[in-house]
């Protein structure tokens, strides 16, 4: 399997060097294909499906779960209006199975038993920017893969789990909002015998924020988290004390992350979050905030800088330009004193 899974990458790779397409979905018939199902038939690797805006169901010519083929790219307009639909008919809305290289992109999966589920080697899978609502078990489901990107995702009122990740390597988990509906036995994020990076993401109401099982310490990064109004914050059946003092020592926060109305499902941050810049969305003003990555250390909290330097102050960006950044509550600057 590991040979013909190199094959089939050098034989990508090559593509990629020629010409990739551009293949266009609409539900209207102005475009390529009427179905993103039509269009993954006719895809070769390296091709980009771009699906305009609509609900895209059985009844349009879509066939669930939707299997990506390697190399390709699942491209929507909007993650709000390209609605990907599986409208409970199947348990899965979109399968990964050995095939490489996919990634998902700006769509919205809704109506499912699970929204995307890849195992048996699907390496190198990115999903990024895409929304996952009303999924009775998992919005992503990853098992036995290498090097899975998972970014900047919305998941939201589904009926149990975010996020489980099993026998996976070099996991990347990074600004991503999950709010749960605090439902028995929901879990935020579960990570089983994987290693993960695991930064800048918002747990929200659910019962078990964070589980981990079978996996060393030494083997996660997490760091600078918000796992907030939870059951229990995190779960590990093995080292609860360590780990708690493990992950209390990164940067992770408990404070409510202030949406600006959860209820209405609207989850940007408002002005006095203390994780501005954590997270699927911008913050009120719609700027996306400085990341904590561009900071030379990670020794200083958003509360700390907002307590420490006045708000309004301007900070240079570097002493090798003029320009400067003005501090806001709880606003990250790239590059800091030694000491406040």
């Amino acid at each position: 399997m590991k040979t013909l899974k190199v094959i089939v990458g050098l034989l990508i790779s090559l593509y990629l060097l020629g010409e990739t397409r551009t293949l266009n979905v609409s539900l209207d018939g102005n475009h390529d294909y009427l179905s993103i199902t039509e269009a993954m038939e006719y895809s070769l690797p390296g091709d980009t499906i771009f699906i305009f805006p609509g609900r895209y169901t059985k009844n349009t010519g879509e066939k669930f779960p939707l299997k990506i083929k390697s190399g390709i790219t699942l491209l929507g307009s909007n993650w709000e209006t390209t609605i990907i639909d599986a409208e409970f008919k199947k348990s899965k809305a979109i399968s990964i199975s050995e095939n490489i290289n996919i990634e998902l992109n700006n769509l919205k999966i809704i109506n499912s038993k699970i929204g995307v589920e890849a195992r048996n080697e699907a390496d190198n899978l990115v999903i990024k920017h895409c929304y996952f609502s009303n999924l009775k078990e998992t919005a992503i489901k990853i098992e036995n893969c290498s090097h899975p990107r998972i970014t900047l995702n919305l998941i939201t009122n589904n009926h149990q789990n975010g996020i489980i990740l099993k026998n996976c390597q070099e996991v990347i988990l990074e600004k991503n909002t999950l709010v749960g509906q605090r439902a028995k036995n929901s879990i935020g994020v579960k990570i089983k015998k994987s290693d993960v990076t695991m930064r800048f993401n918002i747990i929200n109401n659910f019962c078990q924020g964070i589980v981990l099982e079978k996996r060393l310490l030494t083997d996660l990064t997490i760091e600078y988290n918000n796992i907030s109004q939870c059951v229990n914050i995190f779960q590990d059946p093995q080292t609860s004390q360590q780990t708690m003092a493990f992950l209390f020592n990164k940067g992770n926060i408990t404070d409510d992350p202030l949406f600006i109305n959860k209820e209405a499902n609207n989850y940007h941050l408002k002005a006095n979050s203390p994780c501005l810049g954590w997270g699927a969305l911008p913050d009120t003003s719609g700027k996306l905030l400085i990341n904590l990555v561009n900071l030379p250390s990670f020794a200083y909290s958003a509360k700390y800088i907002a307590a420490k330097i006045p708000i309004g102050t301007a900070y240079k960006i570097a002493p090798a330009t003029s320009k400067s950044v003005p501090i806001i509550a709880g606003k990250i600057p790239p590059s800091l004193p030694k000491s406040l």
